[in-house]
C-alpha cells in the first residue's frame, strides 16, 4: 500500500520471512469471482486428499465451494449438487475420513427449519443419512436444536454439534444415521474476560474432539477451553465431560465466522483467538500447541496488517508433506494459507518474578512511567493518587530482595497522567510534566544521587520546555546518545500531535519538530494523526520507533537528522495491533540496540479503564523482525493470579543483572513490576508475518 499524505511518503510493510519455527505466509487464494456478490465467507474444512471446502452467507444463492489443490493452481468451485441453501450465519462444516462433507443450518429461532446435510465426495447426497442425506429437524438431547459448529470424531463416527440456544449446549449426531445423541452438556467460557474460573455459558463457535487427551476442544468467543471427565469420558454420555479450564484467554468477540481445527498428528489447535482491531471485522487466529502448552498468533494478510478481515475460521489441510493453515477473510473473500514449518518454539521471554510497589505509591495512585538504568536500578512515577505528593521512586535490587526508595526530594509533582522517565547512558534521570497549558509543563534532569544538574534550564528545571520555537506539553521522554545526547519528546497538543528534541545537556530547543501519524481507525492505514505513546531512536538504522496507542511505527529518511525531526519523512508500519487509549502505555529501547518492547493489545473486550483489563507487551527483534508477545501464555492460566496477564498497563524498561537480561513491565492495577528473563535457547513465538 502506497500513500501520498503531507509530503510524506507512507509505506504498510510486511515481513513474509519464514520464522525459526511456527508458520509462515504463503498465498491468499482470491474467491470474490466465484462466490455471489455481497456474500460473506462463513465456514471451513478440509478433507484428507488436501481439498478445501467453505460455505458462504448473506446472499440467497449459498453454496458449498471446493478448492482443489490450494498450494497450487487453488481452482474454485461448486462442490454440493442439490441446489443452494438458505441464507444463515450458522453454516458449518466437517468432513470425515471417507471424504464425506457435513453441512450444518438453520434460519428460524425454533430451530424448525434447522438441518445437519452429508454429502458423499462427488458433492450428491447421502440416501442412507436421515431422509435421503438431510436430518430435518435436528433431534439432540431430546428436542429440537439449532446446531452451529461441527467436527467429526473418527473413533466414534459422530459429529460434535454445539447448538445454539439458552442455555448453549453440545451434542453429537450419529454419521451413519444422523440420530442426535440422547444427552447434551452446558458449554462455558469467560464470559466476563476477568479470568475467572468461574466459567459462564459460552458457545463454543467451533469444536474439536483430542482422542489422545481424551479431551474436547471448543472456541468461547476467543478463549479457547478444554472440556474433560473427572471420571470415564465416554462420548455416548456427554454428561461424563464435566471438567472446564481455560488454556487461552483473550478478548471476547461474538462474531460468525468464528472457528477452530485440530491436527491430530502435530497435535495444534487453530482457533480465531483475538480482535485485533478496533473495529468489528478484525481477528487473527491462535494457534495453540498442546504438547508445548504455549501459543502463537497468525495472521495478517497483505494489505491488511494486523488482521485477518471480517473473522478468520480456520482449517489445518495437507499437501503432500506440508502442513497448512487455511484461514477465511470473510469481508475480503479470501482463503489465506500459511505454511508450518517447524515445531513451535517455546517462548524467549519468561516471567521471573513480581515486585510489588504499592506501598510506596499514594494512597489511590497507581504506577505509571518505568526505566531502568545501567546498574539494574528500576525508577517509577505515579499518577492518580490522593494530593500532590508524587516523586521518582527508585528500586535497588529488584531481583532479589528490592528495596524501594524516594528518588527526588526537590518538590513533588501533580498528580498526573504525563508524568514519563527516563535515563541517560550516565545514570542522570529525566521527569516530564505535562502541565494544563506550555507555560506549566517542565523537564527536570537529576543526577544518580537524585540532585537536580543545574547545568539543565534553570537549577535543573526547563520550563517552559520550546521545541522549535514553540512552548509543547511533554507526554513522554526518551534519552538517546545520538548527536551529541538528546531527549526525543513527543507532545500533547490539540491535533495534529509533534514530536521534537531537546539537547540532554542543557535543555535548548533541539531543532524543527514533525508530526506524527498512525492508524487511529485500525484498518491499516497509517497516515493518520496519532499521539505517540513512547518512542526510541535506533543508531544503527537512524530510525525512530512510536508506539502510536498500540501499533509499532518506524520513520527513516534519506537524510535524516534529529536536530530536524521533518527530514524522517518516510513511514513504515511495522506492526499493528488494537488501538488503546490509555495513560499508561510506552515504549522502550534495549540500549545495545537489539530489541523494542511496546505496549501492543489490550488482552480483554471490557472498555478501557476497567481493572479487569489486560495489556501485553511486543518485544520486536530489530534484526529478525520477529516479534513475540509477553505475558499470554497459557500454562500460566491453571490458577490464580494468572501469571502474564499484565493488569491494565504495560510500560516496559529493559535491564541486565549478572550477564542476563530482563525485561520490566509495570502492572497498572496491581501496582506491580513484572520482570521476564530472556532465554536465547529458547524459541520465538513469532507472529507468522511481522
Amino acid at each position: 500500500m502506497l500513500r501520498k499524505s503531507l509530503l510524506l511518503t507512507v509505506l504498510c510493510a510486511l515481513n513474509y520471512a519464514t520464522f525459526a519455527g511456527g508458520f509462515s505466509y504463503e498465498k491468499s487464494i482470491d474467491v470474490s469471482a466465484v462466490v455471489p456478490s455481497g456474500a460473506q465467507l462463513k465456514a471451513i474444512a478440509a478433507d484428507s486428499l488436501g481439498n478445501v471446502y467453505f460455505t458462504t452467507f448473506q446472499s440467497s444463492s449459498n453454496y458449498i465451494y471446493k478448492i482443489t489443490d490450494p498450494a497450487g493452481s487453488a481452482s474454485v468451485a461448486v462442490f454440493n449438487q442439490d441446489g443452494a441453501f438458505f441464507n444463515t450465519d450458522a453454516a458449518c462444516l466437517a468432513v470425515d475420513t471417507s471424504g464425506n462433507v457435513y453441512l450444518s443450518g438453520y434460519s428460524a429461532t425454533d430451530g424448525s427449519d434447522a438441518f445437519i446435510r452429508k454429502y458423499r465426495s462427488d458433492g450428491t447426497l447421502d440416501p442412507t443419512f436421515g431422509n435421503n442425506g438431510v436430518v430435518s429437524p435436528v433431534v439432540i438431547g431430546g428436542a429440537n436444536v439449532r446446531p452451529r459448529a461441527l467436527a467429526y470424531v473418527p473413533s466414534a463416527n459422530v459429529l460434535l454439534v454445539s447448538i445454539f440456544g439458552s442455555p448453549y449446549t453440545l451434542g453429537t449426531t450419529d454419521c451413519a444415521t444422523g440420530a442426535g445423541s440422547a444427552t447434551t452438556i452446558q458449554t462455558k467460557g469467560d464470559q466476563d474476560d476477568k479470568a475467572s474460573t468461574a466459567f459462564g455459558n459460552d458457545i463454543f463457535m467451533g469444536v474439536a474432539y483430542d482422542p489422545v487427551a481424551q479431551a474436547i476442544y471448543g472456541n468461547a468467543q476467543c478463549d479457547l477451553m478444554k472440556v474433560t471427565a473427572s471420571g470415564t469420558p465416554d462420548l455416548g454420555n456427554l454428561s461424563s465431560f464435566d471438567t472446564f479450564q481455560a488454556l487461552t484467554l483473550h478478548g471476547r468477540q461474538n462474531y460468525s465466522t468464528h472457528g477452530l481445527a485440530f491436527d491430530p498428528t502435530t497435535r495444534l489447535v487453530a482457533y480465531t483467538a483475538m480482535r485485533c482491531s478496533d473495529t468489528s471485522a478484525g481477528q487473527v487466529l491462535g494457534v495453540y500447541d498442546l504438547n508445548a502448552a504455549t501459543e502463537i498468533l497468525v495472521g495478517p494478510a497483505p494489505g491488511k496488517p494486523g488482521f485477518i478481515n471480517g473473522g478468520g475460521a480456520p482449517a489445518f489441510v495437507r499437501s503432500g508433506s506440508t502442513l497448512y493453515l487455511a484461514a477465511l477473510s470473510a469481508l475480503d473473500r479470501k482463503v489465506h494459507l500459511y505454511r508450518y514449518s517447524a515445531p513451535m518454539p517455546a517462548p524467549k521471554w519468561e516471567e521471573v518474578t513480581t515486585v510489588d510497589v504499592s506501598s510506596a505509591i499514594p494512597t489511590g495512585g497507581k504506577i505509571k512511567s518505568l526505566a531502568a538504568d545501567a546498574n539494574g536500578n528500576l525508577y517509577f512515577t505515579t499518577f492518580y493518587g490522593t494530593g500532590n505528593i508524587h516523586y521518582i521512586k527508585k528500586v535497588a535490587n529488584p531481583l532479589g530482595t528490592p528495596v524501594i526508595t524516594q528518588f527526588n526530594s526537590d518538590e513533588a509533582y501533580a498528580s498526573n497522567s504525563g508524568a514519563d522517565v527516563t535515563v541517560d547512558n550516565d545514570g542522570n534521570v529525566y521527569l516530564c510534566y505535562q502541565g494544563a497549558d506550555g507555560a506549566s509543563s517542565w523537564i527536570k534532569k537529576y543526577d544518580s544521587s537524585g540532585n537536580l544538574v543545574t547545568s539543565f534550564g534553570t537549577n535543573g528545571k526547563l520550563q517552559p520546555v520550546v521545541i522549535g520555537g514553540v512552548q509543547v506539553r511533554p507526554r513522554t521522554i526518551s534519552y538517546t546518545p545520538a548527536e551529541g545526547g538528546r531527549l526525543i519528546v513527543t507532545a500533547f497538543s490539540a491535533a495534529p500531535y509533534y514530536m521534537g528534541t531537546i539537547l540532554a545537556s542543557t535543555g535548548a530547543d533541539g531543532g524543527p519538530m514533525r508530526t506524527m501519524l498512525g492508524d487511529s481507525n485500525d484498518d491499516g492505514v497509517v497516515a493518520e494523526n496519532e499521539l505517540w505513546m513512547g518512542t526510541a531512536y535506533v543508531a544503527s538504522q537512524n530510525a525512530i520507533y512510536g508506539n502510536a496507542m498500540g501499533d509499532l511505527l518506524k520513520f527513516t529518511g534519506t537524510a535524516a537528522t534529529l536536530s530536524n525531526m521533518t527530514t524522517f519523512d518516510t513511514l513504515v508500519a511495522v506492526s499493528l495491533h488494537r488501538r488503546l487509549f490509555t495513560d499508561n502505555i510506552n515504549l522502550k529501547a534495549d540500549p545495545l540496540g537489539r530489541w523494542l518492547a511496546y505496549t501492543a493489545i489490550r488482552d480483554s473486550y471490557l472498555s478501557a479503564g476497567s481493572a479487569d483489563d489486560r495489556m501485553l507487551i511486543g518485544v520486536y527483534d530489530l534484526a529478525t523482525g520477529e516479534e513475540e508477545l509477553v505475558g499470554s501464555y497459557a500454562n500460566a492460566l491453571t490458577s490464580p493470579p494468572y501469571l502474564g496477564y499484565i493488569k491494565y498497563g504495560g510500560n516496559p524498561a529493559f535491564f541486565q543483572s549478572g550477564g542476563q537480561d530482563y525485561l520490566a513491565v509495570t502492572s497498572h492495577y496491581t501496582n506491580a513490576i513484572e520482570i521476564f528473563r530472556y532465554n536465547p535457547q529458547a524459541g520465538v513465538d513469532a507472529w507468522s508475518l511481522y
